[in-house]
């Protein structure tokens, strides 16, 4: 195998585990935070955000709100969201051009 296309091959490995990771975290949270959401709600929302390639920017949004609370001393509530699970899906429809079905 060539140079070029070893280093092809890792980087789609590379995004490959990111998406990995990406998935397994955010169904993680769900389990622990929010159980009542269905699984096959969540993989859809899951599908469209890979799909689109919003994986890198999602763990950049993540870091810069985890980045926020802590210069601001911010403890989340037991029991309250920030962001309902209605409000995210038409955000992420109607921002990505995502139809009904997705």
């Amino acid at each position: 195998m060539s140079k070029k296309q070893d280093l092809k091959r890792k980087a789609q490995l590379s995004v490959k585990a990111r998406m990995e990771s990406f998935r397994f975290q955010v169904t993680w949270e769900k389990n622990q935070k929010m159980p009542e959401i269905p699984d096959e709600a969540l993989q859809v929302e899951l599908d469209a955000l890979c799909e689109k390639g919003l994986v890198e920017e999602i763990f950049t949004l993540r870091d810069i709100v985890e980045g926020a609370r802590k210069e601001l001393g911010y403890q989340t509530e037991a029991g309250k969201r920030f962001i309902g699970r209605d409000d995210y899906t038409f955000f992420v429809r109607d921002n990505y051009n995502l139809s009904e079905s997705e």
